[in-house]
């Protein structure tokens, strides 16, 4: 409680156990970042699919409060740090696999087969905000 008696805004959260789920996804992830470039293609599609679903939860759960109103060492940017690590790290070799997958079943390959990464769904989301996006 603060001297007026009101709660803080932290305290609408459970702040230990968001803290949690962010110490769980750096663990879990962390041993993949380094070593991207050791993974292999269908590897890579797994777990670009894995760190997405993961990941994704984090923004309904963090309530998103200035960084000094949440307890030191808040661990969102590392958390999306490592997100984009694994995830845009992982696109090629993703992509290669599908790509390689498709050719099994289409010839010529069709050429929109891309995998996405964080700055190209940022770009979609502030193209879509600003209505500069494609129709």
């Amino acid at each position: 409680l603060d001297v007026t008696g009101q709660r803080a805004p932290v305290d609408a959260w459970d702040i230990a156990a968001i803290s949690a789920q962010y110490e769980e996804f750096l663990r879990r992830w962390t041993p993949l970042a380094s070593r991207l470039e050791s993974v292999d293609g269908p590897a890579a599609v797994r777990a670009r699919t894995e760190v997405m679903d993961t990941y994704r939860r984090f923004p309904t759960l963090d309530p998103r409060l200035p960084l000094e109103l949440l307890p030191a060492g808040w661990l969102r940017r590392p958390a999306r740090d490592l997100f984009t690590a694994v995830y845009d790290g992982l696109a090629e070799p993703a992509q290669r696999h599908v790509r390689a997958v498709v050719a099994r079943f289409a010839d010529p390959v069709p050429p929109g087969i891309q995998a996405h990464t964080t700055a190209d769904m940022l770009a979609g989301v502030r193209e879509d905000a600003c209505g500069a996006g494609p129709d």
